[in-house]
């Protein structure tokens, strides 16, 4: 059921991203395609292969400080310029594969902020070589980078002291195994929840409602 969200949701903003803007022309993205615009073609296509092959992996640079220092003096940029320009170049991908969109609407959109003839190519060629391999990735990621992989529980039962009287206070202990599905080898972590009787009822309610909404996409 999941996948079918996912891929209805995307065929869905596929077909809207044709009809209207999806980067704004704020100051900021204006002084990202500034720095984009003074970056020659080729060195700004070797470094979007850099950004696209860590876009579905969140948290991981796709240059190693030695490296990022490097590009500074290469393209003679101060320590934030170069970090705009990889903001700005990871958020263009990622927009791109979310929405699902064409050379042709990659290039449209692109036009609207102003990115150069050059520099556009350059986006384009990488995103025609990478952007359906990037896309799967995504997809398979399902919008979280954990995965449960078992459910283990047990009740207790806890004695409390009210006024002159030992009251009896039931509870139940659901640990959760979820593995990071970004790192090679995926190692279950276990997270431990405890609920009481209410809770859990109102948990178990939540879980109806999303089951059913689940069964509708289905």
């Amino acid at each position: 059921a999941t996948s079918r969200c996912v891929t209805r949701y995307k065929t869905d903003t596929a077909a809207m991203a044709t009809s209207q803007e999806l980067f704004a022309n704020t100051a900021k993205m204006q002084q990202a395609v500034g720095i984009i615009n003074n970056t020659a073609a080729a060195a700004l296509g070797k470094l979007l292969l850099r950004v696209v092959a860590v876009l579905h992996t969140p948290g991981q640079a796709p240059l190693s400080e030695e490296e990022t220092t490097n590009m500074q003096a290469a393209l003679e940029l101060d320590t934030a310029s170069v970090k705009l320009l990889l903001e700005t170049s990871s958020f263009i991908l990622e927009t791109a594969a979310y929405n699902q969109l064409s050379a042709k609407n990659l290039t449209r959109h692109l036009e609207s902020i102003k990115i150069g003839e050059e520099q556009i190519a350059a986006f384009v060629k990488v995103w025609g070589a990478k952007g359906a391999e990037v896309v799967n990735k995504l997809r398979e990621r399902a919008f979280s980078p954990r995965r449960l992989e078992s459910v283990n529980w047990r009740l207790n039962v806890e004695m409390a002291q009210s006024s002159h009287a030992k009251v009896a206070q039931p509870n139940a202990q659901i640990e959760l195994n979820v593995a990071d599905v970004t790192s090679g080898e995926p190692k279950a972590t276990p997270i431990q929840i405890e609920f009481t009787h209410a809770q859990l009822f109102d948990f178990y309610s939540k879980l109806e409602v999303i089951q059913k909404q689940l069964d509708q996409l289905t």
